[in-house]
């Protein structure tokens, strides 16, 4: 899917990419499925991602280029990791137990446990849901790079 561009599939035009709508993602989606259903599921939550943001433009236009730059020239991944050990989805509602709290030198630090996320060993950017200590209430998303320090994987999984 790499080397065929369909991870680019829907970055806008303006980002290089073909900018495909939600029809022709659903389409190419259930002749995926219809192959491989977990491929299908895995990569559709990659285009979730990519899609909505590209609807939604709410993340800063530099990471926004960034990102969608690397996914066109480099096939790189992206996905949501959200789910936590006592929380579950926070779609359910609950705060993170996952932390970004403010540090030394106007840096912020990541702190936390997420439970899986699909396609995590491949990921090349991890979209992070995360309690911000500040006084605020706010929950955060953070876009890091999965190779980053401090992040690994630890594979419960058997599959």
């Amino acid at each position: 899917m790499r080397k065929e561009g369909y991870l680019r599939a829907s970055v806008p035009i303006e980002y290089g990419g073909p900018g495909h709508g939600l029809t022709d993602l659903v389409l190419a989606q259930h002749e995926i499925g219809t192959g491989d259903g977990s491929t299908a599921v895995s990569i559709g939550m990659h285009h979730m991602v990519v899609g909505t943001e590209a609807e939604s433009r709410r993340w800063p236009e530099e990471l926004r280029k960034r990102i969608f730059t690397e996914i066109v020239n480099d096939g790189a991944l992206v996905n949501n990791i959200a789910s936590e050990p006592d929380l579950g989805s926070p779609r359910g509602g609950g705060r993170p137990s996952t932390s970004l709290t403010p540090g030394r030198h106007g840096k912020w630090v990541l702190n936390g446990r997420k439970t899986w996320s699909t396609l995590a060993p491949e990921l090349s950017y991890a979209i992070t849901f995360a309690a911000v200590e500040d006084g605020s209430g706010d929950i955060a998303r953070i876009a890091q790079r999965m190779g980053s320090e401090g992040i690994s994987i630890e594979e419960t999984w058997n599959s």
